[in-house]
């Protein structure tokens, strides 16, 4: 393949199925109504469901930003470093290559969101991650409320003990609940791109 686009268009099938998968998971919460008083005994049951279903979709949002990665890593070209990454990135080629799209979260670009994204899930069982993946973790986890008051936010706390993989949180951050708003982030990530062989740079 020599274009993000005929990537794309081959891993089409899969990202679909993917996000179908990660859509009947979801279902099983979002589709039970709460009550006027809230939480209701049907709602903690599907609850419980749901949570006994998350290394699954994990597994899967996990596999979603393996294609994602794929994509960048391909077909990117290098883009701008954020300053509070250029120490861990400057030496080392690979990473910069997803310092690209829209940034969210700290200022970060999605790019390198799915790069640690994708290598937490991928190695999850490895507790000593690079320091760049440990380094936009913490830059995601760090959190200050309305009321100017610092927390740390579990979703993305490497070390909050409970949390196996983190890619289903990674997803929902990036608003990946469905092939189409996927697609167009990695259309607008690569569109300013040339066409090239794939590994060239």
């Amino acid at each position: 393949m020599e274009t993000f686009q005929e990537y794309l268009q081959k891993t089409e099938s899969a990202a679909k199925i993917l996000f179908q998968g990660i859509d009947e998971y979801v279902r099983i919460i979002d589709t039970v109504p709460l009550d006027d008083v809230g939480i209701t005994e049907e709602w903690r049951t599907a609850e419980r469901r749901f949570l006994n279903e998350s290394f699954a979709i994990a597994t899967l949002c996990g596999a979603v930003l393996q294609l994602a990665y794929m994509a960048i890593m391909q077909y990117s070209n290098s883009g701008n470093i954020p300053e509070q990454f250029v120490d861990l990135i400057k030496k080392k080629p690979k990473p910069k290559k997803f310092c690209i799209g829209r940034e969210i979260e700290s200022a970060i670009p999605i790019g390198l969101i799915i790069y640690a994204g994708r290598n937490q899930a991928a190695h999850y069982d490895d507790s000593n991650l690079f320091d760049l993946n440990k380094s936009i973790f913490e830059n995601l986890c760090e959190r200050t409320s309305r009321s100017g008051k610092k927390y740390r936010d579990p979703a993305f706390d490497l070390n909050n003990g409970i949390t196996v993989i983190f890619a289903a949180n990674i997803t929902s951050l990036l608003g990946w609940r469905s092939y189409d708003a996927y697609l167009q982030d990695i259309l607008d990530m690569l569109s300013n791109d040339e066409t090239r062989p794939v590994g060239q740079s």
